[in-house]
């Protein structure tokens, strides 16, 4: 008679044979070596450990069903396999957890490319606005180099302006101060001080007599005053009448008479004399008659000597 395997109570056992049995839970189990090895025992701990994870997969399933269904009609779901669903669950929690990895991986992905734009133009910015330092710099050598050329010119036409607003100027008051036989050595400088070169409205320029206030005087026709009128005026005043200033108005006569000095041999008055120094008639003299302009000016020159 074999020996059992499990038994409940050790007293049907001979005592020599009691020392092959462990107790376990309340159970005498044949303590054989070995026998966790059999092939029937490795299968039933197979099923049995099959029939464990089913357990555990379906109580899983009924708590994720519960969990689902909670307040739903339970009607409804009949039918429904418990590991069937499971599955379906578990793919379902792997699509969201792929999808979340995915819509991760796209918001790095864009943080990285705005990460990258960014760097990108503030290094646009920063070559930018070496550019523009530079732009800037040079431009500013440009300008000084411009102002320089454009001081220099205005100091030329100033000093250019001048120059010609003084021949202008002085030529007139010297033809004026001839015409009226005046000693332009007494009266050139008295004379400068109330003539000025303007501007007209026609653009050209002329010298004008001005007043104390540096104003235009005007003539009694409501024209500007002529330098020639001016100096007719200042023949008037007494300081202007000593000897010298002005020539003496005489008659044309016998030698000695006032009428014949700085005259020629005929009487006729020499614009090359001291007395009857004249440049405008000199001038006059030598568009016309270029001859008697040189015997004029020799016998002057005879007189001086």
């Amino acid at each position: 008679m074999g020996l059992k395997l499990i038994i409940d109570s050790l007293d049907k056992v001979d005592e020599a044979l009691q020392g092959l049995y462990v107790e376990e839970d309340g159970k005498f189990m044949l303590d054989v070596t070995g026998m966790k090895k059999h092939p029937s025992v490795v299968n039933l701990q197979g099923a049995i450990g099959k029939e464990r994870d089913a357990r555990k997969l379906s109580d899983k399933s009924l708590k994720k069903m519960k969990d689902l269904t909670d307040g739903l009609d339970l009607e409804s779901l009949k039918g429904i396999d418990p590991e069937k669903y499971t599955k379906a669950l578990d793919s379902l929690e792997k699509f969201k957890s792929d999808e979340k990895k995915r819509n991760n991986k796209k918001l790095k992905d864009k943080e990285q490319w705005e990460k990258l734009g960014q760097q990108l133009q503030d290094d646009f910015n920063d070559k930018m606005g070496e550019l523009q330092t530079k732009h800037d710099q040079k431009i500013a050598i440009f300008q000084t180099k411009l102002d320089d050329v454009s001081k220099t010119k205005d100091e030329k036409l100033s000093s250019m302006m001048k120059s010609l607003e003084k021949e202008l100027k002085n030529k007139e008051i010297i033809t004026a101060i001839a015409d009226a036989k005046g000693n332009r050595i007494v009266l050139m400088p008295h004379i400068s001080k109330y003539v000025k070169v303007v501007e007209e409205d026609t653009g050209d320029f002329a010298a004008r007599v001005i007043d104390n206030n540096g104003i235009v005087r005007i003539n009694d026709t409501g024209n500007p005053m002529a330098i020639s009128e001016f100096v007719e005026e200042l023949k008037e005043k007494k300081e202007f009448k000593g000897e010298g200033i002005f020539a003496k108005e005489g008659k044309s006569g016998g030698s000695g008479s006032e009428g014949n000095q700085g005259g020629d041999d005929n009487g006729d008055k020499n614009p090359f004399t001291k007395d009857s120094l004249n440049l405008t008639e000199q001038g006059k003299l030598f568009k016309k008659d270029p001859a008697e302009y040189k015997r004029l000016k020799a016998l002057a020159d005879k007189k001086k000597g």
